[in-house]
């Protein structure tokens, strides 16, 4: 997603946003006496355009933060060598691993556009020395110091 996309993004939440509070208004205002049904319906509309304008305050963080640049950056660790082990541990070994590199490519991409080059190398170095472990034993026997990463 590149910053023109999110900044349209952000305008079309807006346009949503603004026509679910006229929804609101014309709901609230628009009967002469209380509907019961009315209270419902007008907490449903809050809801959504709650959820609309928090929605829109994501996309308008991850402009001010840069954070779009990290959307457009490919995974610098994608190809891993093969596992070792049964069947079974190798299929859930490729889970954990796939897991914990996807965690280390968004740290890697996170680093990178907040300029922190020294932690961007220290989770390249813990990806180079994670590449090396081939067992799937390995990686099961470590999954839970995988969620850390």
């Amino acid at each position: 997603m590149t910053k023109e996309e999110v900044k349209k993004k952000i305008d079309a939440l807006n346009e949503e946003s603004k026509a679910v509070m006229q929804e609101y208004e014309s709901v609230a205002n628009g009967h002469p006496f209380y509907l019961a049904s009315d209270d419902e319906n007008l907490e449903a509309i809050k809801k959504k355009w709650t959820g609309l304008r928090y929605e829109m305050s994501r996309y308008e963080e991850l402009l001010a933060l840069g954070g779009y640049q990290i959307i457009d950056m490919p995974d610098e660790y994608t190809e891993l060598p093969e596992l070792i082990g049964s069947e079974k541990q190798i299929k859930w070994a490729t889970d954990i691993r796939n897991k914990a590199f996807k965690k280390i490519n968004k740290s890697i991409k996170e680093a990178i556009v907040e300029k922190e080059e020294s932690v961007a190398a220290h989770y390249r170095e813990w990806a180079d020395k994670l590449t090396k472990c081939t067992y799937a034993s390995w990686w099961i026997e470590h999954r839970y110091e995988m969620n850390h990463i």
